[in-house]
């Protein structure tokens, strides 16, 4: 009797260990109804998201762009079910379960009219902010630098001595301009002693005659900045935001159509079918207006950002004719790049300050020198005076010692004729 309960229980835990494995089995069984390269790559970036299916559908659909980063954004339109792999999923008649993780996205999303749109929508809207952002600090710099440059006072008087030493150079020549692209080269050429660069005589003469322009540097502080950036990089990011802000409308009005269509729908469908499938549509048509609420919000930031964008294009148009104007005032050529034309500038106030550096530390170097010399030559005077003085001493005590020794010693002194006559 023991053993055959020993053997009871022994068949019991073999069927439940079966059962058990059988279990498990199942649950590893996934249903995979697209390429499997591309169900993976799926699977990997839905695995990054913490939300469910069905919310990602509702974030979507509600036009909550706070809820994803732009790439993540792009990621779930990447994922988005092809016509090919719909018809796969509408075919598919087993358990929404045990389809793999791409498939139940999709599945989720197949039925949201315009996703791809909207999520298109989406990234523009979470990147408008910083993309404007950066498009006016961008803006700034090479406003900043054009007012620089056009304003310097300073500037204009040091490209006024390089004109007149050019001039100079070139046997009294009578030259009224010169390129900015020749700045660079003057602190390789020559003055003339063939030694000195012409920019450092150029600082010297402004340092004789007007020091106060060795400091037009610190005027043109935004030109460094301004060099980075090209204007064609304004104008073109402009235009995309443009671009961008039209894809939208467009987009919002081709869903606000189909919702409105389908809304229609329902709502006829409501009235003329039973009250319990009347209420499902109702419910439906509620929802349905519920998303075009949701959407209001997001036509609400096309209107403002229609008004941004708007005042971009007339910055940017602005600047555009700024620095247009800056390149006449200098006699440059038209087609002259923005971040050439600041590069150049930047690299000569660069230049400069390193040329005036040097000069100020030889000039500081030789008024040390001087200064040592005059001390040195000063504590040689007093050394001499002293051991002048020394000398003047040491015969002064000689020619003492010489007289002393020259006067006739004292003797015993004569008889008075007083003391002769007593005797």
């Amino acid at each position: 009797m023991l053993i055959c309960y020993a053997c009871s229980s022994l068949a019991e835990q073999a069927a439940a260990q079966k059962a058990t494995q059988t279990e498990k089995a199942k649950k590893k069984t996934v249903v995979t109804l697209i390429d499997p390269k591309r169900s993976q790559n799926a699977a990997i970036a839905l695995a990054r998201l913490k939300f469910t299916f069905e919310d990602i559908r509702e974030k979507i659909s509600s036009m909550d762009e706070s809820a994803f980063t732009p790439d993540q954004l792009k990621n779930l339109e990447e994922f988005l079910p092809t016509a090919k792999e719909i018809r796969d999923l509408k075919a598919y008649k087993g358990d929404i379960t045990e389809l793999g993780k791409a498939e139940q996205y999709m599945y989720a999303m197949m039925g949201l009219p315009g996703a791809a749109k909207r999520m298109q929508c989406l990234v523009y809207k979470h990147s408008f902010k910083t993309r404007v952002f950066d498009l006016k600090e961008t803006m700034s710099k090479l406003e900043g630098a054009c007012d620089d440059v056009r304003t310097s006072a300073k500037f204009k008087k040091v490209l006024k001595t390089i004109l007149k030493v050019g001039n100079a150079l070139n046997d009294d020549a009578d030259q009224v301009a010169f390129s900015i692209a020749s700045l660079p080269t003057l602190s390789a050429a020559k003055a003339f002693d063939n030694k000195t660069s012409i920019l450092a005589y150029v600082v010297m003469l402004i340092q004789k005659n007007d020091p106060v322009c060795l400091l037009f540097p610190d005027e043109l502080s935004h030109t460094t900045a301004a060099s980075r950036f090209p204007m064609e990089l304004v104008t073109s990011e402009v235009s995309l935001l443009r671009k961008g802000l039209e894809t939208c409308k467009r987009a919002i009005a081709s869903i606000d159509a189909e919702l409105s269509s389908a809304i229609g729908g329902l709502a006829t469908l409501a009235a003329t079918s039973s009250d319990c499938d009347g209420e499902e549509e109702e419910q439906e048509v509620e929802e349905e207006e519920e998303e075009e609420e949701n959407r209001a919000g997001f036509a609400q930031f096309l209107i403002n950002a229609s008004s941004t964008t708007a005042e971009l294009e007339q910055s940017s148009k602005s600047l555009v004719e700024k620095y247009s104007s800056l390149l006449e005032y200098f006699g440059e050529d038209s087609g002259l790049k923005c971040q050439d034309f600041f590069a150049v500038l930047s690299r000569f106030a660069a230049e400069f300050s390193t040329a005036r550096d040097n000069i100020e530390r030889q000039r500081k170097q030789e008024e040390r020198r001087e200064k040592a010399k005059l001390e040195s030559e000063k504590r040689a005077s007093t050394k001499a005076a002293k051991l002048a003085a020394a000398a003047r001493a040491e015969v002064d005590n000689k020619n003492l010692t010489e007289m002393n020794l020259v006067t006739p010693t004292p003797t015993e002194t004569a008889p008075t004729n007083a003391e002769s006559t007593e005797s």
